[in-house]
């Protein structure tokens, strides 16, 4: 059955149920490749089909999963973001001093709700408290830092020790 030609193929008739075309190979030719029959295989059928099912399962689990936890990143994320919008107008209303020592608070606070292992929407919601303490933290520090003299060198310093403390986690 391999090799047979367009022509072939064409005369007689459809193929069989049993019957599949692969490819085409590079003279024209088509590869028939001959599936077994249900009486052929037996019990195999069930096998093949609860593998590929489990197998269809593992992988929506594992994308569920992934798509879950990410969570906890992207309401991190939306902290941070929040005190990006929120710094000025914080800044303004209370005060350096006040606004900084708000970012320990808030993050403080998602610290204590995440070392006891909370449940996970507790979780998420205390590592958007983490972004929004840290965001604030993180503007505040940044305008303290540009008074200094050289400051763009100090800049470099504190930028660089935020690389070292994420060797921590």
């Amino acid at each position: 059955m391999r090799g047979r030609t367009e022509e072939a193929v064409l005369e007689s008739g459809p193929l069989p149920v049993s019957m599949e075309i692969k490819q085409i190979d590079q003279d024209g030719k088509y590869d028939v490749a001959t599936l077994p029959n249900d009486e052929d295989i037996g019990e195999e059928v069930s096998k093949n089909a609860f593998l590929s099912k489990r197998t269809e399962a593992i992988m929506m689990t594992a994308i569920c999963t992934a798509l879950f936890v990410s969570l906890i990143f992207i309401l991190n994320f939306c902290g941070f973001t929040s005190a990006a919008v929120l710094n000025v107008w914080l800044t303004d209303r209370l005060g350096f001093g006040m606004v900084i020592l708000g970012g320990a608070i808030i993050q403080g606070v998602s610290f204590a709700l995440v070392c006891w292992a909370p449940p996970f929407g507790l979780f998420v919601f205390a590592m958007y408290l983490n972004g929004l303490g840290t965001g604030l933290q993180d503007a505040q520090a940044n305008g303290v830092i540009t008074r200094f003299s050289n400051s763009d060198a100090k800049m470099q310093y504190i930028h660089a020790a935020y690389d070292k403390s994420t060797a921590a986690y």
